[in-house]
């Protein structure tokens, strides 16, 4: 039957009309969102609270106190003359600002490097900007580079540290990797690594095989206990256990970028990866076999680590390390393939509304992150970002995604292209092949420039009608609606040219066909031959109305028939809004 195609296609006619966003000429125009208060005050839509400062296109979280660090491997120590560079960095920034003793410095960019001196060195502290300059982050916490050498200190306590890739048990030979850090800025010196009391080599990071000769000792690393007229009272690190060996698979978890989930929802294919402890970085000489599941199935031919999955379901794997039973993993992964970003309109005339969904109201108040251009927009976190008074500038690709907890969403890139003129408008009649008489029909009045707030001018038969909507509605037709059907879209100052014309012409009622496969309906009251009038032929106690065949007993159930689709669109807008 025609329904399940009139429904699809009346979905991607839709228009889902703004709701939330900064401005508002009356309340019923802001919508209660996560940060968004259903008041309009002085034209702005208010915010949730006081951690809110209303932007362009909604309300915005304040950012996030930065995290002001120092180079990874390093202690907060610096060399005289050597270079050193701090980092300062929080989500949703664009820029920052750098602050020495409270004195700004020059710099916008979230790293700053300068050469150690008794004038460079001090207290520091950063804070983020968003894209909206007022959505600043507070202060970060003070981080203080202290110098080593003339006008410093000529002596210090700092101990280095010795870390270890791994803490998790290997398998006998396999590779694991020390580091020595804690290490002043600039110290180029000698790095000695000990495993068990017994030197190994000078190399930093450096390479352990882990065997029954170490797996359990204590390692350590040293500097020089004196560089570069600087004396170092604590040159070697406390100790660090190596990892115990194991001969089994101790636990199985299926990952996706290396973190345990339990939803994704992503456009296309994407690979997860079966890990398994210890990791299969540390299997030594040992090969893994893998198998997996979807929805509690073995899925063919998939043998390895890493799987590709193309279809949506629920997935879980299991390791087999040689002749010893396969282990399955802790956890399953929920799965769907799908496009989760919804834009009202792709093509908006500038100085309208465009209003941007990401996938279904959830209730687990997760943070979404929206990127234009892929460069993240500061301080948007809700499922919907509305674009008010759109410019050129606009004009961008947009995406949506969250990834917290357990949760990982991303969208698909959705190009914006803001527009001067209105595209020329077309007609539809939906899927109706005829104007079977008494039937129930709209004309819709489409174009690519669709914006919020759009109107539409009807003309028929050369009469401008009182309908501004995008819809013409045609109850009950016959041949007083016979004639020329034109309209046109505007918005604002903006008028788009005359639609090509439809021409209406009331036939004989009952759905057109052609031979008796076009009368193979699923619905009752057909009998499945095409009649010699070209129209399916109705079952008895049915009549053809429209494009329908009608029960007898109740004209109105052609009427609720041929509404069904809109009905059902109706249902699927609901949910999406």
């Amino acid at each position: 039957m025609l329904f399940p195609l009139a429904f699809a296609y009346l979905l991607f006619l839709v228009d889902i009309q703004g709701v939330d966003g900064a401005t508002c000429t009356t309340t019923t125009t802001c919508l209660a969102t996560d940060f968004t208060l259903p008041t309009c005050t002085n034209g702005i839509c208010q915010c949730l609270n006081s951690s809110f400062v209303p932007v362009r296109s909604g309300c915005a979280l304040q950012l996030d106190k930065p995290q002001l660090t120092g180079p990874e491997r390093n202690s907060n120590e610096v060399l005289l003359g050597q270079n050193f560079t701090l980092r300062c960095f929080v989500n949703g920034a664009e820029s920052y600002e750098w602050y020495k003793g409270g004195t700004r410095i020059s710099t916008s960019s979230y790293l700053y490097t300068d050469i150690a001196s008794p004038s460079t060195v001090g207290a520091f502290t950063c804070k983020g900007i968003g894209s909206e300059t007022v959505v600043v982050s507070p202060l970060s916490d003070t981080y203080t580079v202290y110098l080593l050498g003339t006008g410093g200190s000529t002596t210090s306590s700092v101990q280095p540290r010795i870390t270890v890739d791994v803490t998790s048990p290997v398998f006998i030979a396999a590779t694991i990797t020390l580091f020595c850090t804690n290490i002043p800025m600039g110290y180029d010196g000698p790095v000695t690594f000990k495993v068990n009391g017994v030197g190994l080599n000078i190399d930093n990071p450096t390479y352990v095989t882990i065997d029954s000769t170490n797996t359990g000792k204590e390692a350590t690393c040293s500097i020089a206990s004196s560089y570069s007229s600087v004396t170092f009272s604590k040159p070697t690190s406390a100790p660090v256990i190596l990892p115990s060996l194991v001969s089994t698979i101790q636990s199985v978890s299926v990952t996706m970028y290396e973190r345990i989930l339990k939803e994704v929802i992503v456009p296309s294919a994407f690979t997860l990866t079966c890990s398994t402890t210890p990791n299969d970085v540390y299997i030594g000489n040992n090969t893994l076999l893998y198998t997996w599941q979807r929805d509690g199935s073995v899925i063919n031919n998939a043998t390895l680590m890493r799987y590709t999955a193309t279809e949506s379901g629920t997935y879980s794997c299991a390791a087999k390390l040689g002749s010893q039973s396969a282990v399955t993993s802790l956890n399953q992964i929920k799965v769907r393939i799908e496009d989760l970003l919804y834009i009202s309109s792709s093509q908006p005339i500038r100085g309208g509304r465009v209003t941007l969904t990401c996938g279904d109201i959830r209730t687990d108040n997760v943070k979404y992150t929206w990127t234009q251009n892929n460069k993240v927009i500061s301080g948007q976190f809700d499922r919907k970002l509305q674009l008010d008074n759109v410019q050129m500038n606009d004009s961008a690709a947009y995406k949506c995604g969250v990834s917290v907890n357990q949760v990982y969403l991303a969208s698909s890139s959705q190009d914006v292209s803001v527009q001067t003129t209105i595209e020329r408008p077309l007609i539809s009649t939906g899927l109706a092949r005829h104007f079977g008489e008494n039937g129930h029909f709209t004309l819709w009045c489409i174009t690519q420039s669709y914006t919020e707030g759009m109107t539409y001018e009807w003309k028929v038969k050369g009469v401008i009608s009182p309908v501004t909507s995008k819809y013409y509605s045609l109850p009950a037709i016959t041949s007083v609606n016979n004639g020329e059907y034109i309209c046109k879209a505007k918005f604002k100052d903006v008028t788009s040219d005359n639609s090509p014309v439809l021409t209406v012409t009331v036939s004989q009622p009952g759905s057109l066909c052609y031979e008796h496969n076009d009368c193979n309906f699923d619905e009752p009251g057909y009998t499945g031959r095409c009649g010699s009038n070209d129209r399916c032929v109705c079952s008895d106690g049915y009549f053809p109305k429209g494009e329908m065949c009608t029960p007898v007993s109740s004209s109105s159930v052609g009427q609720i028939l041929s509404s069904a689709v809109v009905i059902a669109f109706f249902c699927v807008f609901i949910k999406m809004i």
